[in-house]
């Protein structure tokens, strides 16, 4: 295959030192380009119309084509004695070298650079000649295609060379240098061969066959020793399931027999590694291949089958992942219940080990979602009945929680696996009942409550003593007695007579009761045949009458924001006072209640009706009942010619029967109020209407539409501010 040369070849020649330039590849197959064919090579070898030759880039942009020119100086050069020359063109020493990389996908790009110790061109020492030393590079194996690189003008001397950025498809390259001697007008008086073993030769080998493929190798080293033999059919394979990442590469194979494995994602390659490289799988007897991620994407493997990645048009060559799945056979062992007795609805809690056979013939941990269930065998029942159907939350581990159910036994069914039974044993109460002593006042006045609270155990069959379970009977029994000591052990039993005074059921461990002793005695719990201790309780004297509620009355006229009222107390008995308004509750902080007999409240709104409540207690915790009086603020000053000020503190009901009230506060600031006026819009507003006193009952639409009503103060010199409200 015949190579061209696919670019400009440019050259500076500089007194540098020789320097090798780094190698850029691109991926473009071909590159086209401008050239300059020199016309003055008159005896290279033939050429056919496609050579192409490189401009000569020492020479100034105002020089002919052929016109001679000293690299040291602007003016032409002086003849002079060549030297002798160690070769026969003239060439002393040579450090040139071409740098370029070893082998490329598309192009590539070389460097030359170095240094030319010449001496003068044989037969060219005569007045106004001038030796031209030329530099070709060959651009194929064919020895008679070679392309002209550069020209050195001048004598004897070093000269360096310096070239980069020249652009080439992969071939093999090589330097020749020979020598012409021209006349002052350009003419050409001789001109000696090429010298091909003087300069250094360069190689780019070419891509003989290119191909991504998965390459699930790289895997290998992670997944342990022999991890290779899951790539192939037969081999023991993955576990279904198991998280798999591909990587892919690009595998070439180049013209100087090396292969080379490179990223796929970077240059010379730069394949889309982006959302559009799917990686797609084939299940093993299906002929579709069917898209399962992206590139690099880690997928879970859960069928055999290949593997492949697709960029575009270009498809990886396919790799096979065998997959080991489970069976349907199962085995359980294990099992065990905590606690294995317990009373009835207390939960048990059943654990153990689920493994499931392989079609590898390996017994491992249930996979998640394996479904097992729970069965009871009662005793002396006839069959096993299904209590819960479960699924594996964590590999190869079972666990159920269940109520106690009574005495039998357990055991858990995976599939045709069955494993051995645990036994439980239901515990249950017997009568005997151990309970806390009663703990009662040892006086009390007739009738005052008492309440009972004791704690209850019962023994079970176990012998363990648990709380008593909800809904034990008791009862509370009383035996009036005038002698603390009448249960002594000297004293006759027969002189107690006991009755049942009160009964209820035991719930969270205890027996909760309330008596109200009228006379001296003893009281004692009963637990079917067990009995708790007797108490002995004394009823003293007699509990005074409960308090009447006092008289309030004005203490004063009402001001515009506070009122306060005056009563007798009653010696022994604590007041506490609240207050209120149509508004609501007022706030505590508004209330001042003086025990010596005094109450105040303040920080209302003028013309604002109050009521206040005093209750008294006594020592006793008998209360009065309550006391309560009414007043209403004083209005502001009136204003005369002044309209009224807005109403404040709307307040609208909940709505009762399709009804709804509304209040508000009556203004406290501007004249008199004489009525008020109000109007409903329910689509569009209602006429004005009347009202003496600052509340209204309305009718709600039968519509549910949104419903607005305005209110304002009305008096002689005219209409106070309309506030308004949504009902």
């Amino acid at each position: 295959m015949r190579h061209r040369l696919p670019s400009r070849l440019g050259v500076r020649v500089q007194r540098l030192a020789p320097i090798a330039l780094a190698v850029v590849l691109v991926q473009s197959t071909h590159v086209s380009w401008a050239s300059t064919v020199d016309p003055d090579i008159s005896d290279s070898p033939a050429r056919t119309g496609n050579d192409v030759r490189a401009t000569d880039s020492v020479r100034p942009p105002s020089a002919s084509t052929d016109e001679p020119y000293d690299v040291t100086s602007d003016s032409a050069p002086t003849p002079r004695m060549a030297l002798e020359p160690r070769s026969a063109i003239g060439l002393l020493s040579s450090t040139v070298s071409m740098v370029g990389p070893s082998r490329s996908l598309g192009t590539a790009v070389l460097s030359v650079a170095g240094e030319l110790t010449l001496g003068d061109a044989p037969n060219c020492s005569g007045v106004g000649q001038v030796s031209r030393f030329r530099i070709f590079i060959d651009r194929g194996p064919n020895v008679n295609h070679w392309d002209l690189f550069t020209s050195i003008w001048g004598s004897s001397g070093t000269h360096f060379v310096n070239a980069d950025g020249i652009t080439v498809v992969p071939g093999e390259y090589a330097l020749k240098l020979r020598y012409r001697c021209q006349a002052a007008n350009g003419s050409v008086l001789n001109e000696g061969p090429l010298e091909s073993d003087l300069l250094p030769s360069l190689t780019i080998a070419s891509v003989l066959r290119h191909q991504l493929v998965t390459a699930p190798w790289a895997l290998a080293s992670a997944a342990g020793p022999g991890f290779v033999e899951l790539w192939r059919p037969g081999a023991p394979g993955l576990l279904t399931g198991t998280d798999v990442n591909f990587p892919v590469v690009a595998r070439t194979t180049w013209s100087d027999g090396i292969t080379t494995l490179e990223n796929p994602c970077d240059a010379p390659f730069n394949a889309r590694c982006d959302s559009t490289a799917k990686l797609w799988h084939r299940p093993v007897g299906s002929a579709a291949w069917t898209s399962i991620g992206v590139l690099n994407s880690t997928v879970a493997v859960t069928t055999p089958g290949d593997f492949r990645v697709v960029f575009g048009t270009e498809v990886s060559e396919s790799c096979y992942i065998n997959v080991i799945r489970p069976t349907s056979a199962n085995r359980v062992s294990g099992v065990s219940v905590s606690p294995s007795s317990a009373v009835a609805n207390v939960p048990l809690v059943f654990s153990g080990v689920l493994e499931t056979q392989y079609d590898d013939e390996v017994w491992r941990p249930a996979p998640v979602g394996t479904a097992y269930e729970l069965q009871f065998l009662a005793d002396g029942g006839s069959g096993w009945s299904r209590l819960a159907s479960e699924r594996v939350t964590q590999a190869g581990v079972v666990s159920v929680r269940w109520p106690m159910l009574g005495s039998g036994r357990f055991r858990i069914v995976a599939g045709a696996a069955t494993s051995e039974s645990v036994a439980v044993t239901e515990v249950k109460p017997t009568s005997v009942v151990a309970a806390d002593p009663l703990n009662l006042p040892s006086e009390v006045f007739p009738g005052d409550p008492v309440d009972i609270s004791v704690g209850v155990d019962v023994q079970f069959s176990d012998g363990v003593y648990r709380d008593a379970p909800d809904g034990t009977p008791f009862a509370v029994e009383f035996a009036e007695s005038f002698d603390p000591n009448a249960v002594a052990a000297t004293a006759p039993r027969s002189a107690l007579v006991w009755k049942t005074l009160a009964t209820g059921k035991t719930e969270g461990g205890k027996a909760d009761a309330q008596v109200s002793p009228r006379t001296s005695g003893f009281w004692r719990m009963a637990f079917g045949q067990n009995r708790t201790s007797p108490v002995y309780v004394e009823v003293v004297g007699s509990k005074p009458e409960a308090p009447r509620p006092v008289a309030l009355r004005l203490s004063g006229s009402p001001s515009t924001s506070s009122v306060s009222w005056a009563f007798t107390p009653v010696a022994g008995v604590t007041y506490e006072a609240s207050a209120s308004t149509r508004s609501g509750r007022v706030d505590a902080s508004q209330i001042t209640l003086e025990q010596s007999g005094r109450v105040s409240v303040s920080g209302l709104p003028a013309r604002t009706a109050v009521t206040v409540l005093v209750t008294g207690t006594d020592s006793f915790g008998q209360t009065d009942g309550g006391a309560t009086a009414t007043a209403t603020t004083a209005n502001s000053t009136p204003q005369p010619g002044v309209t009224p000020g807005p109403v404040t503190a709307i307040n609208v009901s909940a709505p009762s029967r399709g009804r709804v009230t509304v209040t508000w506060t009556p203004p406290t600031t501007g004249g008199t109020v004489t009525s008020y006026q109000y109007r409903v819009r329910a689509g569009k507003w209602t006429a004005w209407r009347s009202v003496t006193a600052p509340r209204v009952t309305l009718t709600m639409p039968t519509r549910n539409r949104p419903t607005t009503i305005q209110i304002r103060a009305v008096n002689t010199t005219g209409n106070g501010p309309t506030q308004q409200a949504l009902l």
